[in-house]
């Protein structure tokens, strides 16, 4: 999917950065600890999508499980 999405980079930029993003959110699902996402330039694409997808989380498991997030979770900071 990324060697198509390359080539629609060319003629389509936003739809690239929005798949990219999205691709980076679903981190937390996987239960993934960090993501790569190239340089600085691109900490806002990637940065808040994951921490509201973690928060989320933290929510669902709250509502479903009874189980609250630590105090220092990001749940507790959004």
């Amino acid at each position: 999917s990324w060697e198509w999405m390359r080539e629609e980079k060319a003629g389509d930029k936003t739809a690239y950065s929005h798949c990219s993003t999205a691709a980076n959110a679903l981190i937390p699902f996987a239960t993934g600890d960090f993501a790569f996402y190239g340089s600085i330039e691109k900490m806002n694409e990637v940065i808040p999508p994951t921490a509201f997808v973690d928060r989320i989380i933290a929510e669902g498991s709250a509502d479903y499980f009874g189980i609250s997030p630590a105090k220092n979770h990001p749940h507790n900071n959004l």
